[in-house]
């Protein structure tokens, strides 16, 4: 049974890779807009827009992959009992 305390390295891992991912995002965005303040402005401006265009359809989409494992998973773990 896997505990909620699990610390094994797998779960380190996905911790660090986002802790740096996510970091270094900001830390880009804040190096280009020192170097490119209008040029980042619109860039961030354009990936605002697209969230905001599709932030409805990646929800549902996201929604519905999750519910289709949820039934998948059922399935298998009633067919292997």
């Amino acid at each position: 049974m896997l505990k909620a305390t699990d610390s094994g390295p797998g779960r380190l891992l996905g911790i660090a890779l986002v802790v740096v991912v996510s970091s270094s995002t900001y830390l880009a965005a804040q190096i280009l807009s020192g170097l490119r303040p209008e040029r980042t402005a619109a860039w961030l401006e354009a990936i605002r827009r697209g969230i905001e265009t599709h932030r409805d359809r990646v929800i549902d989409v996201l929604l519905l992959g999750a519910g289709l494992w949820l039934v998948v998973h059922g399935v298998v773990v009633q067919l292997a009992k």
